[in-house]
Formats: structure tokens, sequence, C-alpha cells
């Protein structure tokens, strides 16, 4: 089975037709090849490749031909996590992997063309993977504007109910601005950070949230925190989540355009946790001042829409979890949710997307 790549291009009026360009498989195995689709880089699309630890970047023309196939022949055995920041002109790629018993983050710099422009070069390393949180040791995060870029890592205090944040703050040239760590104190294990984004400042932003019941969609408290790019102090907001409503599965994102942090999650109603509304919020990027709350209840015919398009579903959007918040220096914004569930056979399903 091969991957071929599509490029959709459409323009408005009743005249114009939607134009789709298809590049020829190139015979890769989608069963054993994961990919990343990078973007254009000095005019190419780079495909970034990995089947069995053999790591290749595809280079395509504008129209789809592919032009080359670089190995990337740096790259160690057994990488973990690959992180990729497109500038246009070159791209960062930051990769994870273990070596003897020591976790390391590496980066490195690509041209337009797949090739190495800046040698690799190790940005850390964890001397304790067993106090690592999550299932990746390092984030990495890039602001809107992309002239921030930020490797964190989360570990547990040993004997202390206390998460440790290490940051390194990075301009584009990735030349380091601050190094940081920050000490969250939390209630059980699954109360974790989550949601991480980057202003275009450098400032961290962030939730920690506590779940009602062991395994529960929904929190009974949470905040958000703040950490400016220079210092280690943080600043923090409760979240209003009355009647424990809102969705552990929120979207956090840092607006430079319209100065504000904008909370988007889905809101449950009753004892059932029907998903009956859509909480969004805003606050100031500096002091977490709110701006703007709103709880936005959904119409009993597209909740009635939702319970019989996937028949399997017992409550109004059981399934789904918002992913992607896009947002104008006008105050609007986008909302796009998922359904992800698994089957009888533990398989896991992507079947539909919602826009609000």
């Amino acid at each position: 089975m091969a991957t071929i790549l599509f490029l959709l291009a459409a323009t408005l009026g009743t005249s114009s037709a939607q134009r789709v360009t298809y590049s020829a498989p190139l015979g890769d195995n989608i069963r054993t090849t994961t990919f990343d689709i990078l973007g254009f880089c000095g005019g190419n699309l780079l495909v970034y490749k990995n089947a069995y630890s053999d790591y290749r970047i595809s280079v395509y023309d504008s129209r789809l031909k592919i032009r080359d196939e670089v190995a990337l022949k740096f790259m160690p055995s057994g990488v973990s996590q690959a992180d990729f920041v497109n500038l246009g002109d070159r791209v960062l790629m930051y990769y994870q992997y273990t070596h003897r018993r020591d976790l390391y983050c590496d980066y490195v710099v690509l041209g337009p063309h797949g090739e190495v422009l800046e040698a690799p070069r190790t940005i850390d390393r964890t001397l304790h993977p067993d106090r690592v949180v999550g299932q990746i040791p390092y984030h990495v995060l890039y602001s809107g504007d992309r002239s921030r870029i930020m490797i964190l890592e989360v570990l547990r205090v040993e004997d202390s109910l206390t998460y440790r944040i290490r940051t390194f703050l990075y301009d584009d040239s990735m030349q380091l601005v601050a190094a940081g760590s920050l000490s969250v104190p939390y209630l059980e294990e699954t109360d974790t950070p989550r949601n991480f984004c980057l202003s275009d400042q450098g400032g961290l932003y962030f939730t920690m949230g506590h779940a009602g019941e062991p395994g529960g969609n929904y929190y009974s408290s949470l905040t958000v925190m703040y950490k400016p790019p220079r210092t280690n102090e943080i600043r923090e907001r409760t979240v209003s989540v009355t009647d424990a409503m809102v969705n552990t599965g929120l979207v956090l994102k840092a607006s430079d355009r319209s100065g504000s942090l904008w909370l988007a999650a889905l809101a449950g109603e009753g004892r059932a946790r029907d998903v009956g509304a859509i909480v969004l919020q805003r606050y100031t990027l500096e002091g977490l001042r709110p701006l703007d709350s709103r709880l936005i209840t959904l119409t009993d015919s597209l909740k009635e829409v939702m319970r019989s398009g996937a028949g399997a579903l017992r409550q109004t959007f059981d399934d789904y979890r918002l992913t992607v918040l896009v947002t104008d220096e006008k105050g609007h914004a986008m909302l796009v949710g998922e359904q992800r569930y698994l089957d009888p056979d533990n398989v896991r399903h992507y079947d539909h997307i919602v826009l609000f």
C-alpha cells in the first residue's frame, strides 16, 4: 500500500472549479511507515518518513513530482518522537531517543532539499527516565509567529506531590533566550499539566485540572497557569467549572493577534453529563485577567442529529474531543472537534468532525 500526497487548490466563485494535484506512489508500506508532512520549504514540499529506523526526507516540487529522497544518516536508532518547525527557508527538526539508560533531545537544521545545514546538537539529557510524566519526555512548542520555540519536560519530584517543569526557550535561530524550572504541586497522579502553548513573547501557558471521578471526563476543578518568558514565577487563574461541567478534552491557545488567551471545552449537563454546551473563555496574556466567558448552548436539533448520527453513541458528542481552535484579531473563533472511539476489536476509529 502506498502513500499518496494531495494538494487542493480552490478559488471562490461559481465559475471556478477545484483543482487537485497528487503524487505518484513511491512504494512505501503504509503499515510500517510513519510520516509527517512538513510543508513547503524554499519551494519544495518536504515529507519526513520512518520505516523501521530508516529515516528519510522525501522532496517534492510544487507539482508533487518527486525530486529526491534524502537519508537522515545522522539519526540514531530507536527515535521515539520527532517534531518539526518549518521556518520557510529551513526546517528545525527535534528528535528524542534513548542511549543506554538516558533520554536525549537533539535538534538539527534541514534545508529546502532535505540537506543538513547545521550539524545535530544535544539540547538536554534526562538522567531519571522513571520520573518523566507522559508518554514522551520532551514537548516542543512554538509561538504563532514562530519567533519563539520552547522545549519543556515534566518530571515528578521524588517523594513529593510536586511536578518539576524544566523549560528551554529559544529564538528562531536556536539561540537560548532563557532556561527555567517550575515547581507545581498536585493532589493525585492523574492531575497532570496539560495543553501547553506559547505566546510570541515566549510566555508559557498550561492547565492543571482535577477530575471529579477517577478516569472521569469532567473536571471538578481547573486552573490556568502562566510562566512569563524570563522568570520562574507562576501566575494562575481558577476556571469556573460549575457542577463539574468542563470536559477534560479542552483546547488552550495564546493569540497575540487578539492579545488573548483562549480556552474552549465541551460542557456536560445533568447527571449523565450529556454534552449540551460549549465553554468559551478569554483572558489577558499577561495577567490572566478575565475578558469574556460564555456558555454556548447547543440546539436540541443538533444534539438529536449527533445522537442518531453514530448509532453506538449513548450520549451527545460522547466520543468527541475538541482538537483545534482558530482565532483572529477581531475575536472570532472556530472550533474543530473529532470523533474518536475504540470498537469491540480494540481498533481506533476517527469517523466524523464537527465545526463550531
